[in-house]
């Protein structure tokens, strides 16, 4: 009896955002033609393209915050994502392995965590649009001086991050090595 409600529970997630949908047409459509009755004469050719126009406007309007969101989290990605660079600190060739990569830095922590740290610039940016920032800096320690930042965003989606099970977010596409670009080997 548990898995039958269990599934049954599951039937009901999956075809709420149906549901709405089923509401939202009928109301829309309701709406749309008390509009072209109550301000357009009936003897009016602008009757019926009134009604049209207030129906698709409606129709599209729960999706407005998604548009509208999309575009400034791409505008966003355009003007402020990116690696940058403010100073590079200089390594002998033991810090190195022979192709290159760094020996000190391993799943984010590196060996002298001492001199230099790494700190997430993480929070709401747009509650709005449901974008949030998602970089991180490196800072070394005794000076309290930023040696590199890299600056990301994530998108959370308008509609789709109510009504979606799989909520999860598009990023900016910015390479987030920024280790390897303020240390380098002499």
């Amino acid at each position: 009896m548990e898995k039958l409600f269990s599934e049954f529970l599951g039937f009901v997630v999956l075809l709420s955002p149906l549901v709405l949908l089923l509401i939202w047409i009928p109301l829309t459509l309701w709406v749309s033609i008390f509009i072209g009755k109550k301000f357009v004469r009936e003897s009016s050719r602008y009757r019926k393209p009134v009604i049209a126009t207030v129906f698709v406007f409606m129709m599209i309007l729960p999706l407005v915050d998604e548009l509208v969101g999309r575009i400034y989290f791409n505008h966003l990605c355009d003007t402020q994502a990116g690696v940058k660079i403010y100073k590079t600190i200089e390594l002998p060739a033991e810090y190195w392995d022979e192709n290159g990569r760094p020996r000190f830095y391993k799943r984010g922590v590196t060996d002298f965590q001492d001199l230099y740290l790494s700190v997430y610039d993480t929070g709401a940016y747009s509650e709005v649009f449901h974008i949030d920032n998602a970089g991180f800096k490196y800072i070394e320690k005794q000076t309290n001086f930023t040696l590199g930042e890299v600056k990301n965003f994530r998108y959370w989606g308008g509609v789709r991050n109510n009504l979606s099970i799989n909520n999860s977010a598009t990023r900016c596409d910015v390479p987030l090595d920024l280790v390897d670009k303020i240390f380098v080997s002499k």
